[in-house]
């Protein structure tokens, strides 16, 4: 007779355990945040692996708008102001501020200098003067030039 009472409670813990469990995933189901759901203040159509919309959502409200990437004397000889400037400024052109580095070297983000600089672990950081870019707006720039730096 105990043995019966004993697995009776037992099922009823178990069963008790299981749909606490169950509502606790279920309330919190619409809380977990994934990967894609990351609010970047970046439309979630938007593609950054595109060079046009890096120079759009990041060159141009970034590096152009203090002035130093823009107007008749760009820093660094870099005018970031449309695609045309910016992709002839940094596709397999040297870097003025460090010798022997490419600023972009396509299919290689590792060893391209405007990637170092935009982690901060170049002879600047940039933005110059402001914080880093978020890290997923550098690493959209780093799967566009591991991709090939395509002017598209």
């Amino acid at each position: 007779m105990k043995s019966s009472y004993y697995q009776a409670n037992n099922f009823k813990s178990n069963l008790l355990c299981s749909i606490f469990i169950f509502l606790i995933f279920t309330s919190c189901a619409d809380s977990i945040v994934t990967e894609c759901e990351v609010n970047t203040g970046i439309s979630p159509t938007l593609q950054l692996s595109k060079f046009s919309n890096i120079q759009a959502e990041i060159f141009e409200p970034n590096c152009t708008t203090s002035g130093c990437h823009s107007g008749s004397n760009p820093a660094a000889n870099l005018d970031l102001t449309n695609v045309n400037s910016s992709y002839a400024g940094l596709v397999n052109i040297s870097s003025t501020l460090q010798g022997g580095a490419l600023r972009v070297k396509p299919g290689d983000s590792q060893n391209s200098y405007l990637v170092n600089v935009l982690n901060g672990t170049g002879v600047l950081d940039m933005p110059l003067g402001g914080a880093l870019l978020d890290q997923s707006l550098v690493d959209s720039i780093s799967v566009w030039i591991d991709n090939g730096a395509q002017n598209n």
